[in-house]
């Protein structure tokens, strides 16, 4: 029943289909608090309800105890940051400990490059998100790695974080793509051979177009196709061909390390 803040309740968003012990906790690291209830009447198992955060749950995951469970109870038993559960089963006069298997973790995610499109040169950034799952508490070293990892870096400002006291922590990527004489992406050349073909064929059609026996009207068209060819090879040259440097898609990973617990996650930037 959701607080109305002073004393009193609205009414109910759901009802559990159980009857018996209850006890609340985070037990999936999410910020929200689930639900764990025995049913006294049941075979030996105990439910537990994830929270959805507005009052609702998701359906129930059963676990198995002792016959007859009675009490239950959520408290962090191997000191990994997430709450275990123990259950008091009055039937067979049992004591069952679940661990939780969540554990004390962290997760990791960027936002998209600002700017997400540069010119050779230019530097573009990310802000790194970070936070924590079960109150995990160490520091978390931080990474980077470009690919292809041709004329283009990456650098995490701060390198190692620690989470603050709601639970998270950000830094900055920073991808600098190189001067701006590199060449960060694949370049198109026409070869060699066509280069050498444009004056080949211009002066194989002015000479055979200059011959004696050809009208001048037929001289004035040979003229002006070798003018074209000719033009074509100045326009090339000037150009440095119909290719040129193109734009290229980096792939950024950032990666953080605690101990043995590493997440990594990607952004793209597109360099032209």
């Amino acid at each position: 029943m959701p607080g109305n803040g002073d004393g009193t309740f609205q009414q109910p968003l759901v009802t559990l289909p159980l009857f018996g012990a209850t006890s609340v906790a985070d037990f999936n690291g999410d910020g929200k608090t689930d639900v764990a209830l025995v049913d006294v009447a049941s075979t030996g198992t105990v439910s537990l309800f994830l929270s959805n955060g507005d009052g609702t749950f998701q359906p129930a995951s059963s676990f198995a105890v002792g016959a007859g469970p009675w009490a239950v109870a959520a408290t962090d038993l191997n000191q990994d940051k997430a709450p275990d559960l123990v259950v008091t089963n009055s039937a067979d006069g049992t004591v069952s400990v679940l661990l939780n298997a969540t554990g004390a973790d962290f997760s990791i995610s960027a936002s998209s490059p600002t700017p997400g499109t540069v010119s050779r040169g230019q530097s573009s950034t990310s802000t790194v998100t970070l936070a924590h799952l079960n109150s995990f508490d160490k520091p978390v070293a931080l990474s980077c790695s470009v690919q292809p990892a041709q004329s283009a870096t990456c650098s995490i400002n701060p390198s190692s974080i620690t989470f603050d006291s709601t639970g998270n922590a950000t830094a900055t990527l920073t991808v600098n793509t190189g001067s701006a004489t590199a060449s960060l992406g694949p370049q198109r050349h026409n070869s060699d051979t066509g280069q050498f073909l444009w004056p080949v064929a211009g002066f194989a059609l002015l000479g055979a177009g200059l011959g004696s026996r050809r009208s001048i009207r037929q001289k004035l068209v040979v003229c002006i196709s070798s003018a074209v060819l000719f033009g074509g090879l100045i326009f090339q040259s000037a150009c440095g061909g119909s290719g040129g440097p193109g734009s290229t898609t980096y792939t950024i990973t950032i990666t953080g390390t605690s101990a043995s617990t590493q997440h990594s996650t990607t952004v793209s930037l597109i360099v032209r």
